[in-house]
């Protein structure tokens, strides 16, 4: 009897748990509104604000993160002021004058009535007086509290947080744009080229007929993977060996080249390479994939037709990546042999100009170039010996005086050489460059 009294008490204990859990209105008071954040940009600040849900009536937080733009550092003394901005131009205050750490001013929000404010940030430090807009926000209640409105009048989406504190500590600064100069333009003869990675050769990789359809032209814009040339193999010149060892040998080729690319991702990582050198080496990986697959496929067919099937099946060569046709180098029903060129594809986006300058203004440029460097090389050395030479006559200078002398002229001379004469006479006897012709102009 005792225990079965235990057994119906621990279940009416449990049962007034769940009861008590599943009360809409209890759940309802435990919910926690999520706040919102907002980002406002002015001449001398930048406020980074996270806010509570506001409601009417009720006190809500503002964690305001101001950043000095000139430096880029958090603000360490001043007085900041959110205002909410009504019709009419009436205006709620709230100041914070007490950072609570460097940069983050916690201001107390109350807001007296619902509806639709301004937001403004008011700043005032040794930088200078501010206002800064941060758009509209909505009061709302308890039931519907408020935040930040977007342009359509809806709650505005969360933007992703960060903690500013970490920006600060690392080299990151940010301005406004300025109206400048462009560099000094060039006129000469130039070849325009895909960048550095941004060509390939597409080769056939069995012996195989020519399809006439589908056929490329040049200047075709294509996707990455979309058939440039369609191959009828040809097994019966070729031993089904002799297609294995081709596939095999490829199969090496892009084993090297894939080590290649991983081991210029890991140099370019500590900038020991350029990112042009990078792109080369996947464009040659890709190129060797491509003709792995095809051979791949010629070692299927010819099985194929060994064991009595269709060896005729079509081949499909397609694009490594999306670029344009530059070049074909093949017709229609042409029989080409395992390795044979068959188009170009290049990517038009970025393009490089390759220019050729004429030679007296390559002259002119370089030496404005190399100005610089070489007076700044020749004037450090320079004055760091004039003392030496100076103080000739002093005992304990006998060695060290005439060295300095020797090193002082040698470096007038060869400044002179660098500066003056070897330019006139590069000028007057050196071989003028020929302009480049211009082949695979892909810029359209």
């Amino acid at each position: 009897m005792d225990r079965r009294m235990v057994v119906l008490g621990g279940w009416l204990f449990v049962g007034a748990l769940d009861c008590r859990a599943s009360d809409p209105k209890r759940q309802g008071a435990s919910a926690t509104p999520e706040g919102w954040s907002v980002t406002a940009w002015g001449e001398r600040y930048e406020v980074f604000a996270e806010t509570g849900p506001l409601v009417a009536g009720a006190n809500a937080t503002s964690n305001a993160h101001v950043t000095v733009l000139a430096g880029f550092a958090p603000l360490k003394g001043g007085a900041v002021t959110l205002v909410l901005r009504g019709p009419g131009g009436v205006e709620e205050v709230f100041r914070q004058e007490r950072p609570k750490r460097d940069g983050i001013y916690p201001i107390e929000v109350k807001p007296r009535a619902e509806g639709t404010f301004d937001l403004v940030f008011r700043i005032e430090s040794a930088a200078g007086p501010e206002d800064l807009a941060a758009g509209r926000v909505r009061i709302g209640s308890a039931a519907s509290p408020g935040g930040r409105v977007a342009q359509d009048g809806s709650d505005a989406p969360e933007g992703v947080s960060f903690l500013k504190e970490q920006q600060w500590r690392t080299e990151f600064a940010t301005a406004w744009v300025r109206e400048g100069a462009l560099a000094e333009s060039v006129e000469g003869p130039a070849q325009v080229k895909p960048a550095g990675g941004g060509e390939v050769v597409l080769t056939a990789g069995v012996d195989a007929t020519v399809a006439p359809s589908p056929w490329p032209y040049t200047g075709l814009d294509l996707a990455r993977g979309g058939t440039v040339f369609r191959l009828v193999p040809r097994v019966g010149d070729r031993s089904l060996p002799e297609l294995h060892a081709d596939a095999s040998s490829l199969e090496g080729e892009v084993d090297v080249a894939r080590r290649r690319v991983e081991r210029l991702g890991e140099l370019l990582r500590v900038e020991a390479t350029s990112q042009a050198e990078l792109e080369r080496a996947r464009a040659t990986l890709a190129s060797l994939e491509a003709r792995l697959a095809s051979a791949r496929r010629g070692v299927a067919a010819a099985t194929n037709a060994v064991d009595g099937g269709d060896g005729a099946a079509a081949i499909l060569v397609g694009a490594p990546w999306a670029g344009r046709v530059a070049e074909v180098s093949v017709s229609p029903g042409q029989t080409v042999a395992a390795g044979t060129p068959l188009g170009r594809l290049v990517k038009v986006r970025p393009l490089w100009i390759v220019e050729g300058m004429p030679l007296r203004g390559a002259v002119v440029r370089g030496s404005h170039e190399r100005l610089a460097p070489v007076l700044m090389t020749a004037l450090t050395a320079g004055l760091a010996l004039i003392p030496l030479v100076l103080a000739g006559g002093k005992p304990g200078n006998e060695i060290q005086s005439p060295m300095a002398e020797v090193i002082l002229g040698g470096l007038l001379s060869s400044t002179f050489l660098n500066l003056l004469v070897v330019p006139v006479l590069f000028a007057r006897w050196g071989a003028d460059p020929r302009p480049p012709q211009l082949e695979g102009d892909v810029s359209r």
